[in-house]
């Protein structure tokens, strides 16, 4: 069936208003989104960081995505405040690239590489990359609903690599467009020339 495909951070945001929407689970399978996060509500969980979570904050009506994803990134700069013996923000920065990965209770953040710091090459090789979230798994909105329904998609890392374009292939590239907008330059005119022609002979 056709499914709706929801921002993570459109989620995070509206999260109330889908509870409220789909409280009855009706419809609640087709809409899906994207995560890294455990489940924010789940007493069962074997995430070290939901398990913090539920044990700092014990309403269940505050546990929301929005509130996890916070409680994970105040973790997180926890951990590399602990790390820093100074801090600025230039420093925070670099920090991150310095130590490519950080890794706070299950959680993982990067790789990271700095671009400036690895050169492109005429080929493309050795661009900067930034991994941000790890362990992305696809959801259904039941899921976020009941911690029991499974995901849709396991959770996975995409790889994703940042190049700076060369010169052959941004000629490639614009040698595409014009070619592309010559074919439409052409065609349009001969495609009205024959639907004239069509509606001239219907009328004779």
């Amino acid at each position: 069936g056709v499914r709706v495909f929801v921002t993570f951070s459109e989620f995070l945001l509206l999260y109330a208003d889908f509870v409220a929407a789909f409280r009855d689970g009706a419809g609640a399978d087709r809409v899906v989104f994207v995560t890294n996060l455990p489940h924010w509500n789940d007493d069962d969980t074997t995430s070290d960081t939901a398990q913090w979570f539920n044990f700092v904050v014990r309403d269940d009506a505050n546990r929301t995505p929005l509130a996890l994803m916070g409680f994970a990134t105040g973790r997180l700069l926890l951990t590399v405040r602990s790390r820093m013996e100074k801090v600025s923000a230039e420093l925070f920065e670099n920090f991150f690239f310095s130590n490519v990965a950080v890794k706070v209770d299950d959680m993982l953040y990067g790789s990271f590489i700095d671009g400036r710091a690895c050169p492109v090459t005429e080929s493309g090789a050795g661009c900067g990359r930034n991994y941000g979230a790890t362990h992305i798994s696809v959801w259904p909105l039941a899921r976020a609903l009941d911690p029991a329904v499974p995901v849709l998609f396991p959770a996975v890392t995409p790889s994703m690599e940042y190049r700076s374009p060369t010169a052959g292939r941004l000629t490639a590239v614009i040698g595409g467009i014009v070619a592309a907008a010559l074919l439409l330059i052409v065609l349009v005119p001969l495609l009205l020339h024959r639907c004239r022609d069509s509606r001239d002979n219907e009328n004779a």
